[in-house]
């Protein structure tokens, strides 16, 4: 009797542990279940669209800061603008020597602006565009004049630009100014008579 007894404990324990082992497989499935579901949903991490350059936009980018330094205007190369830049010692006095240099370099600088956009507009209608554009040297030479912005340069806007005050070194050319500048004829444009040139708006005040 008492060995049927065991038995019979030995038999419910084993059921119970099976059944503890049942409960807890399915607990586990059923969170295996959620945390499936939960990392199969999807993650909304779209990522933002960055533009990729192509030969074409830098294309673009040159051309418009191209018409943009046409437009706006060239970088002033000294206070006393050609004054400055052709002091080529720095020492404050513009010698002959130093201007005649200085024109040398640039033959934009020898002649009016308006004669120069002459000479450049090849085929006389008024207006340097497109392959004549191209073809100027140096290609900053009508910085500024483009008034309206369209990418071109008219003559009209070549003279409205040298008429301007302090720009009469553009209208009549460099050497021409320089005789004008120099009051005493000694071949040199000293301070005084830079400061001179301002104070009578033959170039721009300081």
């Amino acid at each position: 009797m008492a060995v049927r007894t065991s038995k019979n404990v030995l038999v419910v324990s084993t059921l119970l542990v099976i059944s503890v082992g049942l409960a807890a497989c399915g607990s586990s499935e059923e969170d295996g279940s959620d945390s499936s579901d939960t990392q199969s949903q999807p993650v909304d991490e779209t990522p933002a669209i960055e533009r990729q350059s192509s030969p074409l936009d830098e294309d673009q980018s040159e051309g418009d800061e191209s018409d943009a330094s046409l437009s706006g205007g060239p970088t002033s190369p000294g206070e006393h603008s050609p004054l400055s830049a052709s002091d080529a010692d720095g020492d404050g006095t513009v010698t002959r020597a130093e201007i005649d240099a200085y024109m040398d370099a640039g033959s934009e600088h020898r002649v009016g602006l308006v004669a120069f956009f002459d000479e450049n507009d090849t085929d006389g209608d008024g207006t340097i565009d497109g392959d004549e554009l191209a073809a100027v040297e140096p290609e900053f030479a009508f910085d500024g004049t483009d008034s309206n912005a369209d990418g071109a340069v008219d003559r009209t806007e070549v003279e409205a630009y040298v008429n301007e005050p302090g720009r009469l070194y553009r209208k009549i050319g460099l050497g021409e100014f320089f005789d004008l500048v120099d009051t005493d004829d000694d071949d040199e444009v000293s301070p005084a008579e830079i400061e001179a040139a301002h104070q009578s708006g033959q170039l721009a005040a300081g």
